[in-house]
């Protein structure tokens, strides 16, 4: 169990009360970059028509901060709480270097598990600096360990986390999150931050990380947002970033989805995580969702990977309708993001942006990157009279974003489907449509559909950095 620094109490008062003050009070914007992390495929850039099209570009989003005397690149993590950092881990350094920090060390161990990759170190208290915001002693993980993170590879040093206290590793006795220490400072009505993930390139402009304020460029005011309470189900206190997913949209047919794991949900629950690449659901659902997108052969879960490919000519309609029971709202994903050539292709076969993974524990479904892309985030806090809220404006249009897709790839509308699979992804086809009968014909009830998740559990997907476990 970690406890507080080992001071005196009356400094450890001071730092309670330091990391409280911030110097501005007002709002601001943070330029946000979408950087490549260049994981290594282990087949190769040779792909065999059976191996995987997983791990060749991955990518994450990061903004500057401050720690101390140093400047450095920080992936922007809604699905975790903690602010880790070491510069020391990622820069090709002279001999003897000595790294800027002016910190106050606490010699207590940190280490944080995410769904994929560990970070491990000492906690530390130093001055933080993000946009116009300086928090005196935020209290920071200084990382000496990092395992499958690949932040080595993307040039950044950290990880910035954007989630509530519960669900971070440094406990509350130690020091507040960086978030509400952000949050304390600013007036109820702009205890929020905003977030829009860039798809086009590395170092996209149209990325924007926004505190207490819209970004113009997508929003006029909070209005046009869609708001519902973020959701405590399977905890005692708000922890995720976590609202109801009802149910996803294949070519305007809609797919229920199994019952929610999570004790008392009334439906599944979807966490909104920026640290996370892909969408990442219950195999039942995962599987049946790719029945339905995948006619003739269009789709196909690589025997090798276990993850899900898709023709890269194959446009997909689809939508997640999230929200609380008769206020909930369709929202839209560009068939870029579903046939997703930026992970990775092989004669023709995109990687899935939706993979199963039954390890996720936080909800049902993780919303990462594949789905953010498509929609302007409003993360807003507790204030005196309603409970933290997430708000969703959609951003795509289905019509237009077809076209779109079509003229990228270089297709015509009538352009025919690919070719039936071979003898063994066809039989994972029909064990997919078969998963889709049940859900359809609702004859697979929990107790179904806790065997067929069973059967069907998903290998580990390295794509995907995720939230906590």
């Amino acid at each position: 169990m970690l406890t507080p620094p080992r001071h005196s109490w009356f400094i450890y008062l001071l730092f309670s009360i330091a990391v409280q003050r911030c110097i501005a009070q007002h709002s601001f914007k943070l330029p946000m970059n979408r950087v490549q992390r260049g994981k290594v495929n282990a087949f190769g850039n040779a792909f065999s028509s059976l191996a995987p099209v997983s791990q060749v570009k991955e990518f994450a989003y990061t903004v500057n901060i401050t720690i101390g005397a140093e400047t450095l690149e920080h992936i922007v993590d809604t699905g975790s709480s903690d602010l880790a950092s070491d510069d020391l881990l990622i820069l090709p350094l002279p001999p003897h270097f000595h790294c800027h920090y002016s910190l106050v060390p606490s010699h207590d161990p940190f280490k944080l598990n995410y769904l994929s990759g560990s970070v491990s170190g000492d906690i530390n208290f130093e001055t933080v600096t993000i946009g116009s915001y300086e928090v005196s002693h935020q209290v920071f993980a200084l990382a000496n360990k990092t395992e499958n993170l690949g932040l080595s590879t993307t040039g950044n040093s950290g990880i910035m986390g954007l989630c509530f206290a519960p669900s971070a590793s440094i406990p509350p006795t130690t020091g507040n999150t960086l978030m509400d220490n952000l949050f304390s400072s600013l007036p109820e009505d702009k205890r929020y931050f905003a977030i829009k993930l860039g798809r086009d390139s590395v170092h996209d402009s149209s990325s924007s990380l926004t505190f207490g304020e819209v970004d113009a460029d997508y929003a006029r005011s909070i209005d046009d947002f869609a708001f519902t309470p973020v959701s405590k189900d399977g905890a005692t206190d708000y922890n995720f970033w976590k609202i109801p997913l009802r149910s996803l949209t294949v070519d305007a047919a809609t797919l229920d989805l199994s019952p929610s794991l999570v004790p008392g949900a009334k439906s599944p629950i979807a966490v909104l995580d920026t640290g996370t690449t892909l969408v990442l659901g219950p195999t039942i659902d995962v599987d049946a969702f790719w029945g339905m997108a995948g006619p003739s052969g269009s789709a196909r879960k690589n025997p090798i990977s276990g993850l899900w490919e898709v023709h890269c000519n194959r446009s997909i309609a689809a939508g997640f309708v999230l929200g609380d029971k008769g206020a909930e709202k369709e929202y839209f994903v560009h068939p870029r993001d579903l046939s997703w050539i930026d992970g990775g292709q092989a004669n023709g076969w995109c990687l899935g942006g939706i993979q199963a993974n039954d390890g996720v524990n936080s909800g049902d479904w993780l919303l990462g990157d594949t789905f953010l892309r498509n929609v302007y985030t409003i993360h807003h806090g507790a204030t005196s009279t309603e409970p933290p809220k997430i708000g969703l404006l959609n951003l795509t249009d289905p019509s237009k974003a077809d076209s779109e897709f079509r003229a990228e790839r270089g297709i015509e509308s009538s352009s025919p489907l690919p070719n039936a699979l071979p003898v063994h992804n066809r039989l994972m086809q029909a064990a997919s449509d078969s998963i889709t009968s049940y859900i359809a014909s609702s004859i697979c009830g929990f107790m179904g559909g806790a065997v067929l998740t069973t059967l069907f559990r998903a290998r580990a997907l390295v794509m995907a950095k995720g939230r906590r476990v």
